[in-house]
């Protein structure tokens, strides 16, 4: 993936423009001399780095450089995660290398005091951080180095395009540092792509290789990000953000299936609304097998047939989103879904149509080829950007499908969320229980999961138990609503009778012979609202 470049590009003007136009001219005006080693370092000078670790060079420089020390006794502790005050004190002591040749620090108690100080004087921190043990990420770090460091010592040496890092954006508060490092070959992130992990904690070992690539010009990486991926290569980056979905009635029973995709680490996602209109719940599984419920829906738009969902977890891949209005026809798109409930199906085409009207709302018309279970997956550019929402294909004609556009996406309004069973009670017509037409979801009217279920072999009769605790309606929806909703679907009140816990009162419809009886009850200690259907 990584290009070499055989000569330094010794402009600075890129870098200076990445940044607010006040800084960018003093980051310009800054030229000092290269940072020097100041001490030896010994062979064995920590037990726990290895002569064939990766990063023992790193580790060599930083220290030789006076830049980084061990933890104490012997050890270096690579795999541990920088905190917060190890962090100001690399970078200060970079920071007034850079400029004065020399680091003199006061001791202090505590110790991180006069280096917290320094970076707060000198804009690499906007302010003191309230908790300097903590750890700090990679894009907390990578802006540290960024303000810490002169124009000269940021002279790009590598073409990374804009966009080219797959989970940075030049849009993100950290976006223009990152994209500056990268170009001056002090970053490379961790994978084939070049994907940073922004938010992910900083190891000393990867802290040591950044500031070597700092003190030292030699050593920096030399690369090339294009932003542009092959075929093959859009599967691997994009397909861990997108995962198969299942939708399930009040009773748990499988409805429908489709597909959608993250696009945040902890667990935002978007599919069509289509996919989860009727669900009172659903679950998702991830590309690596993992399955997650879907705890609420943060907005929807039902015009536009895009939905934000929320799923608990941390960790997720997500895909960039890019703007559909960029796209231009004949351009390569790809899918990514489940067709058919087939896990992960990839396919290519082109922009076959642009603006197209389809039931009133315009729609991206392509070629790759899609099926029942896309819905609400992803259609991808070759940068590897999500550029519309596959929603639907026209029977009739060969390779006619569309995509919503993902410009759309933004102006969805998100809410803090609300269960799906409680969006179906607000947005659903009547829903029935299954196989005992025409006996009214209580759960579904309401907005409430079903606590318990049993059934009586001897008098065919099914139940189901809502905790009352659970009910999230006002008394007169949660009982006179839903005894009108009976009465209107052709049952009559007959009878009442007294139950543990309250009351039930018995409706009897005549067309389909069938008793349904309403009330409170009590089932393991806890008072519940049942329905009984005979």
């Amino acid at each position: 993936m990584f290009k070499r470049l055989s000569a330094f590009l010794v402009a600075a003007v890129t870098a200076a423009a990445l940044i607010p136009p006040t800084k960018a001219a003093a980051k310009a005006q800054e030229l000092y001399e290269p940072i020097r080693p100041l001490r030896t370092y010994t062979t064995g000078q920590f037990q726990d780095v290895a002569y064939a670790d990766w990063y023992a060079m790193s580790v060599q420089i930083a220290y030789e450089f006076n830049l980084i020390d061990g933890r104490g006794n012997s050890r270096f502790a690579p795999e541990g995660a920088m905190s917060v005050a190890e962090a100001a004190k690399v970078v200060s002591v970079l920071s007034s290398l850079s400029r004065t040749g020399k680091a003199d620090f006061p001791a202090a108690d505590p110790w991180h005091t006069p280096y917290i100080d320094y970076a707060v004087e000198n804009g690499i921190f906007s302010t003191a951080p309230k908790h300097p043990s903590q750890s700090i990420t990679r894009a907390a770090f990578a802006e540290m180095i960024y303000r810490a460091l002169p124009a000269s010592h940021l002279a790009p040496v590598n073409n990374v395009a804009d966009g080219a890092i797959p989970d940075v954006a030049l849009t993100d508060a950290y976006g223009p540092a990152v994209y500056a490092l990268y170009r001056a070959g002090l970053l490379t992130g961790r994978d084939a792509f070049g994907r940073f992990y922004p938010n992910a904690p900083l190891s000393r070992a990867e802290a040591a290789t950044i500031l070597s690539r700092a003190a030292s010009s030699e050593v920096r990486s030399r690369f090339t990000l294009s932003g542009i991926y092959t075929a093959e290569e859009i599967y691997t980056l994009c397909a861990p953000s997108v995962f198969y979905l299942e939708r399930y009635n009040t009773e748990g029973a499988l409805i429908g299936f489709g597909s959608g995709f993250f696009i945040s680490e902890d667990g935002v996602a978007v599919t069509n609304y289509h996919v989860i209109k009727s669900a009172a719940s659903a679950s998702i599984t991830t590309h690596d097998g993992a399955i997650y419920m879907i705890s609420s829906v943060l907005g929807y738009d039902e015009d536009r047939n895009i939905a934000v969902v929320k799923i608990n977890g941390t960790g997720f891949t997500p895909l960039r989103i890019g703007a559909a209005k960029n796209l231009a026809i004949g351009e390569t798109v790809y899918s990514i879904g489940n067709p058919l409930t087939l896990r992960g199906s990839f396919s290519s085409g082109t922009v076959t149509g642009m603006n197209v009207e389809v039931n009133g709302q315009e729609h991206i018309q392509f070629s790759a080829p899609i099926s029942v279970g896309n819905g609400g997956g992803p259609l991808i550019n070759s940068r590897g950007e999500m550029v519309g929402l596959t929603s639907l294909m026209m029977s009739g004609g060969q390779n006619l499908n569309f995509a919503v556009p993902s410009d759309g996406i933004a102006d969805v309004p998100l809410t803090e969320g609300q269960s799906l069973i409680l969006l179906l009670s607000k947005t659903a017509g009547v829903s029935f229980y299954s196989y005992l037409y025409p006996a009214p979801d209580y759960g579904a009217f309401t907005g409430t999961p079903i606590y318990s279920t049993s059934y009586d072999p001897i008098l065919g009769a099914k139940t189901y138990f809502y905790n009352m605790t659970d009910i999230p309606v006002p008394e007169d929806v949660a009982v006179d609503g839903y005894i009108a909703l009976v009465k209107n679907l052709g049952f009559e009140e007959n009878r009442t009778y007294t139950t543990k816990k309250g009351s039930a009162t018995v409706y009897i419809n005549e067309m389909y012979d069938m008793e349904l009886h309403f009330g409170v009850d009590e089932i393991d200690g806890l008072v519940c609202r049942f329905v009984s259907i005979y």
